[in-house]
């Protein structure tokens, strides 16, 4: 038998090192989020020890360091990393017997057994096995979006009369509402408000603010998918493990 906090990541270590994780099993993870979802958010193992042990555990800043002077955890003497990994266990085989005994006051065990645990084996699975993207096409759509995005800002800077930093809030709203003389529709406690909602309310309006928010698609576009995602690519398999 084996406590453990968060089964799926432990599943997907034992993979790659050719290991087979098997035996009844409890995660106090899961358990806690089966015990009660609104408390210890997101169950993070300090989170789901200090509600139900009433134990802390140490930082990872306590072994690594941090800021200039952090290291990596392969550069962390052997007896110092099994001090710290011996603190971690510690506390979630503590954890066990509490919140299995939660588990059955909160009728929850057979839907721990029947429904999640089998369910974190296939979401270890499917990143595992990961996603196949082909990295030439992002490229290119990349390509793509970052010249639509370059013209789309050559256009605003002609409406606005000036160039200026279309992701600034403040410099957006001078030219919008002080400059261009565009009806306030929201204002915040920092100034005027340049949201989604207030855009696509402004955008019958002038065509600056129509450009505006396809100047934003864009960049989500290309900060979300095509930029991050490539860099998402193990070089390995050639595939993204989400």
């Amino acid at each position: 038998p084996k406590v453990v906090h968060d089964v799926k990541e432990l599943a997907i270590l034992c993979w790659r090192h050719g290991l087979t994780l098997g035996g009844e099993i409890l995660d106090t993870m899961i358990a806690s989020f089966l015990v009660d979802p609104a408390k210890c958010i997101p169950h993070e193992l300090d989170q789901v020890a200090k509600e139900y042990v009433q134990r802390a555990i140490p930082s990872p800043k306590s072994l690594l360091g941090s800021g200039q002077s952090a290291r990596s955890p392969g550069a962390v003497e052997v007896t110092a990393a099994a001090s710290y990994a011996a603190q971690l266990a510690d506390v979630v085989l503590a954890l066990g017997p509490v919140l299995r005994q939660r588990l059955e006051k909160e009728g929850q065990v057979a839907h721990w057994e029947s429904l999640e645990h089998p369910l974190a084996y296939v979401l270890a699975r499917m990143e595992i096995a990961g996603i196949r993207v082909d990295r030439e096409d992002l490229a290119q759509m990349g390509e793509e979006f970052h010249a639509r995005k370059a013209e789309i800002e050559k256009r605003i800077y002609v409406l606005a009369g000036r160039e200026f930093n279309i992701g600034s809030t403040k410099q957006l709203a001078d030219v919008l509402f002080e400059e261009l003389k565009l009806p306030v529709v929201k204002k915040t406690k920092t100034g005027y408000s340049t949201d989604a909602e207030v855009l696509e309310r402004l955008a019958p309006k002038h065509e600056i603010a129509q450009q505006i928010l396809a100047q934003r698609e864009l960049a989500k576009l290309i900060n979300t998918y095509t930029d991050v995602l490539r860099e998402a690519i193990a070089p390995e398999t050639g595939r993204i493990h989400a």
